[in-house]
């Protein structure tokens, strides 16, 4: 259960009442944002020329996770699919020259 749904379980009338507004209004963004979204393409991780946004990597999908993997000089943002427990390389850098790009990308 959700924050507001546990809220709401011990709340009196008058907090009822708020919390239910508040659940409306964010569902009611949530479908705005779905709306606003729907169709648009995935990102195209490919077409960063330079370092400039850093990513933790570290997120759960309803059709998988993401993570960060660093192995000796190089690091991977990678997708673990639910299905079939597929492992993707969404991008992948060498650590060095990442760190180097991003210190000299005003130079």
């Amino acid at each position: 259960k959700s924050i507001m749904e546990q809220k709401l379980k011990y709340a009196n009338l008058e907090e009822k009442k708020k919390i239910k507004e508040k659940i409306n209004h964010l569902e009611g963004e949530i479908q705005r944002v779905l709306k606003k979204t729907s169709g648009l393409p995935p990102p195209d991780f490919s077409a960063n020329p330079i370092p400039c946004y850093f990513n933790s990597g570290c997120c759960g999908y309803t059709n998988g996770l993401t993570a960060l993997e660093i192995e000796s000089e190089e690091i991977r943002l990678i997708k673990w699919e639910k299905e079939n427990y597929y492992r993707r390389i969404l991008q992948a850098g060498n650590l060095k020259e990442i760190i180097f790009q991003t210190k000299h990308q005003d130079q």
